[in-house]
């Protein structure tokens, strides 16, 4: 919705409404994809340590540059 000022051509705003609603107009509750779901309850036996984080990074950079390598 334009805002004018009298006849002036120029545009001096935008006006815009968002209804607030608690919940009210949800029919259900937002569903979570069951893969997404599995993946986000399976159990790790343990959190990753820095040393297993930082060997997980530097097989994913060898296996860039493997890539670009290849491309070339």
């Amino acid at each position: 919705m334009e805002v004018r000022v009298g006849n002036s051509p120029e545009i001096i705003g935008v006006a815009m409404e968002f209804p607030a609603v608690d919940g009210e107009g949800f029919s259900s509750p937002p569903v979570m994809p069951p893969r997404l779901r599995r993946i986000l309850t399976e159990s790790k036996s343990s959190p990753s340590s820095v040393q297993e984080i930082e060997s997980n990074l530097q097989d994913a950079d060898l296996r860039r540059q493997v890539r670009v390598i290849g491309l070339l």
